[in-house]
């Protein structure tokens, strides 16, 4: 975990990424200057300055950096008491569904006779 909130507050910002955001700079056809931006740009990119502004940014948003961060996120492998609720769900989805398919047999024979 990189980024965290307050001690007071019980926040955590997950290092996985949720979203893909495009930066786009536009320029006129008649720019003069397009490869040498572009090189500007890419040696930044290349540097890591682009990640450190987007660090300082979340930094001053209120959700800063610890230096002494213990990673919390422990996985363990899934067990029975862990899919007991999707079982139940699973089950009960079955169970409906056979109703309604009884329902409609009882349904289209009374129609029949």
């Amino acid at each position: 975990m990189r980024f965290t909130g307050s001690i007071y507050v019980n926040k955590r910002v997950s290092e996985d990424s949720f979203g893909v955001w495009n930066v786009g700079v536009v320029l006129s056809k008649k720019f003069c200057c397009e490869d040498q931006l572009n090189k500007i740009i890419l040696s930044l990119i290349s540097a890591g300055m682009y990640e450190k502004i987007i660090n300082d940014e979340i930094f001053r948003s209120g959700l800063g950096t610890y230096v002494d961060i213990i990673n919390s996120e422990k996985t363990h492998s899934l067990n029975l008491e862990d899919m007991y609720g999707v079982f139940i769900l699973l089950i009960a989805g079955y169970l409906i569904s056979a109703i309604c398919f009884i329902g409609e047999i009882i349904f289209y024979r009374k129609i029949q006779f």
